[in-house]
């Protein structure tokens, strides 16, 4: 079992090894069609997520977010980056970064991830914000895809940042915080999972369109609902006002998204413990029918069929744990979240997309 720790307590060695797999990650090849544009294995990740946001249109939310299938779709997205970094190299594993306590932009303070040993710090606004320190900056760490259904995303090589920051809209730069233990709490004692209408918004490019989110843990922790904005938050906290790379479509740019996204999962993990009768909604049946990959048994794209909502519920069933999981999440516990413990098809290790599948996106 994989072992995922606060980032806040890896020794300097467990630092090295994780940048130095995820740099090892952006020199091999991509194993995605040349025309698809990613360059590397790593950038694969980024066009995965592009493409997941791409399919969102004015009725329905895109593969990954915006919709019940945010917190399942991610979940199997990380692990297989870890996956991927433990075939390089096998002593990594995926860190998770606790931004209600390590909440300053300052790399000396006790546990930032900003260090030049490890995420790198604030960008440089000398340099257009653009990260000069750490192991992601210049030839090392270039940025080759961007979010093209936006044109206003800076085409820039490089890694850019301005922490803790946010434009208002008189257009001034203002600090903002990010998510507090008060506002994660609240949110791990929401309830359903998720409730019809089966989306948060609409169109994020029509702002008018936009339905007001119903309460709901999943949309409560991606940010739609309640006080926080919790996951949204810290993608905006760290693009900041100048929308650095975590603001985009291709925000998997910036690796600290996989250490964000590694605390939305342990907070979901978390929360499924707290509510073993809880199940994920919607089912796919009766009144219950949602988007396409968003219903429990659908499909999510691009992972092929056999990568459901299901299929990912216990994480342990993937094959690591959080050094906070306090209770294991049992065949019981499985079976509470609308499994049929006689029927379910556990996610072989390794297995990611074919190219039948390739050929169908």
């Amino acid at each position: 079992m994989r072992i995922r720790k606060n980032q806040a307590n890896l020794t300097h060695n467990e630092r090295l090894a994780f940048t130095n797999a995820l740099l090892e990650l952006k020199r091999r090849p991509s194993r995605l069609p040349s025309s698809w544009g990613s360059t590397s294995r790593y950038d694969d990740y980024v066009y995965w997520h592009l493409m997941s946001m791409m399919d969102q249109t004015s009725t329905k939310p895109g593969s990954a977010h915006g919709g019940p299938a945010f917190l399942p779709w991610h979940r199997y997205f990380i692990n297989q980056l870890e996956l991927d970094l433990q075939q390089i190299d096998s002593t990594v594993t995926l860190p998770y970064w606790d931004w209600t306590v390590n909440n300053s932009t300052d790399p000396s303070a006790p546990g930032s991830p900003w260090t030049n040993d490890f995420m790198g710090g604030d960008g440089d606004p000398n340099q257009g914000y653009a990260v000069t320190t750490g192991p992601f900056t210049g030839d090392n760490w270039k940025l080759t895809l961007f979010d093209d259904h936006h044109s206003d995303e800076p085409q820039d090589i490089r890694l850019r940042r301005q922490l803790g920051t946010l434009k208002n809209s008189s257009g001034a730069t203002i600090l903002i915080n990010l998510p507090t233990n008060s506002e994660v709490q609240n949110c791990l004692l929401e309830t359903p999972y998720y409730v019809s209408p089966w989306r948060a918004f609409q169109d994020l490019n029509n702002p008018s369109s936009m339905t007001v989110a119903k309460p709901s843990f999943c949309n409560r922790l991606e940010g739609w609902y309640g006080d926080g904005r919790i996951h949204n938050q810290v993608h905006l906290w760290v693009a900041g006002a100048i929308q650095g790379s975590m603001y985009w479509m291709s925000s998997p740019n910036d690796p600290v998204f996989f250490l964000h996204h590694a605390n939305v999962d342990r907070l979901w993990a978390q929360w499924q413990v707290a509510n073993p009768n809880e199940g994920y909604h919607p089912t796919g049946t009766g009144s219950e029918v949602g988007p396409t990959g968003h219903n429990l048994n659908d499909p999510m794209k691009p992972w092929g069929n056999s990568v459901t909502p299901n299929s990912v519920l216990n994480h342990h069933s993937l094959g690591y744990a959080y050094d906070t999981d306090s209770t294991p999440l049992s065949e019981i516990l499985m079976h509470a979240f609308n499994t049929d413990i006689t029927t379910e098809k556990k996610v072989s290790i390794g297995s990611f997309i074919t190219r039948e599948d390739l050929e169908k996106m």
